[in-house]
């Protein structure tokens, strides 16, 4: 993907499942897209990742972004999984 290019981190997506709320976050990165309201979506689809049994999430995003980073903090404190700050990526491109 054009991940490590547009963020500068080198993920494999067939180790990290990557989501994308809003908008495709690169045209050939593999991951899914979600259109819908972010915190209630953002909580559901951490509890489900919670239930495969990841407990390492991460955030990308822009400067524009920050209520989605907050609503993304807050629900992965809801469903008891850390924050790891080194795993929010918020880009200037």
């Amino acid at each position: 993907s054009n991940i490590k290019e547009d963020y500068g981190i080198d993920i494999n997506p067939d180790e990290i499942p990557l989501i994308a709320f809003g908008e495709k976050i690169s045209a050939s990165a593999n991951a899914d897209l979600v259109k819908v309201e972010f915190y209630s979506s953002c909580l559901k689809l951490i509890n489900t990742i919670k239930q495969h049994r990841h407990t390492s999430v991460g955030f990308f995003g822009e400067q524009l972004t920050r209520s989605k980073e907050e609503s993304f903090k807050m629900a992965m404190r809801c469903v008891g999984l850390p924050v790891h700050e080194k795993f929010i990526i918020i880009s200037d491109k």
